[in-house]
């Protein structure tokens, strides 16, 4: 009986913080207030993110069952308020501020975030 491989947590992590980088790079051609923005906004998403999957991936195998499901519980109601904490601080501290591209920011890293999941997940299959 074989356990659930652990997802390649810092790969996804690597690859989605490259691609936000180059839009925020491609962005600042064209104005540095929204590029900014936008990498603020991403972060954001990435940071949460990254604190879901430590505290998800923490326990393996089917004698850790209850550990794990407590531990994605934990994750998401951490990563929410994690997000809102980032959220009120870059709307509070960080002037001026581009919104469109502060919430495009974190609304395509919600995409990328999906797309590098799915497409690593698929190859890393045992």
């Amino acid at each position: 009986m074989g356990t659930i491989a652990k997802p390649p947590l810092w790969r996804m992590t690597g690859i989605e913080l490259l691609v936000l980088i180059l839009l925020a790079l491609a962005l600042l051609t064209l104005d540095q207030v929204q590029a900014y923005s936008l990498l603020a906004g991403g972060l954001i998403q990435v940071a949460g993110t990254v604190y879901f999957a430590r505290l998800a991936f923490r326990h393996r195998g089917g004698s850790q069952l209850a550990r794990s499901i407590q531990s994605m519980y934990r994750g998401e109601a951490g990563k929410i308020m994690l997000s809102a904490l980032f959220f009120m601080a870059t709307f509070i501290f960080v002037k001026p501020l581009g919104a469109v591209a502060f919430f495009a920011g974190y609304g395509v890293m919600v995409l990328v975030h999906t797309a590098v999941a799915a497409t690593l997940l698929q190859r890393h299959k045992p």
